[in-house]
């Protein structure tokens, strides 16, 4: 093991590589430079995770019915919360709906370090038949229920938007097209994997 392991720290590997590895989840980790401070900041952040996710999702033509959150604190304690859906998604709204309802089951009284939004059990996207229901949200239902509805529902009324912003950002690059919700102080703002800071996005200065 020792040889082996020397090998290794000197780049010699004879493995043989595997591509073709089945995916099991797509996700989007992030410490932030500045902890996060109240529900707000954290949903914000979320709103984040959500785009970066479901994009990953539609490049790789998947939609996913689990929808989970790792969030740690500045103590170094972690906590985690999942949804599984009767349907699939791979909307930013419908993973950000899920990711909301998630975040705000957590007790927020700390400061967080790191945020992190994952999708697993995937479906393929012609596996997802989905049409749009007109029920409206029942008070008696349960925050996660709720959550469920307003996912559906953006899911299957984004569809063609999600469609045509896809297309024109494959042809013609990333920023050339956005929604109202990716214009910023800047312009169009599309969160990417990796922020240009080196624990992600920059900390705007009061």
């Amino acid at each position: 093991m020792a040889a082996a392991l020397a090998a290794y720290a000197q780049g010699e590997d004879y493995r043989e590589v595997v591509s073709d590895r089945v995916l099991k989840s797509v996700g989007h980790d992030e410490t932030f430079a500045r902890s996060l401070t109240g529900i707000e900041e954290v949903r914000r952040a979320i709103k984040n995770h959500a785009a970066v996710v479901a994009r990953a999702l539609r490049d790789k033509d998947r939609v996913a019915r689990t929808i989970s959150i790792v969030v740690r604190f500045d103590d170094l304690t972690s906590v985690s919360r999942a949804q599984t859906l009767p349907f699939g998604v791979d909307d930013e709204y419908a993973i950000e709906a899920i990711g909301d309802a998630l975040i705000q089951s957590v007790d927020l009284a700390r400061s967080v370090r790191l945020l992190g939004l994952h999708a697993s059990n995937f479906l393929e996207r012609a596996e997802n038949h989905l049409q749009l229901s007109f029920g409206l949200e029942d008070a008696s239902l349960d925050a996660k229920d709720r959550a469920a509805i307003r996912s559906r529902e953006h899911q299957v009324s984004n569809e063609a938007l999600r469609d045509a912003v896809d297309e024109v950002r494959r042809r013609f690059g990333r920023t050339s097209v956005g929604t109202a919700g990716e214009l910023g102080e800047r312009g169009l703002e599309v969160v990417t994997q990796r922020g240009r800071h080196a624990f992600g996005p920059e900390v705007e200065e009061d």
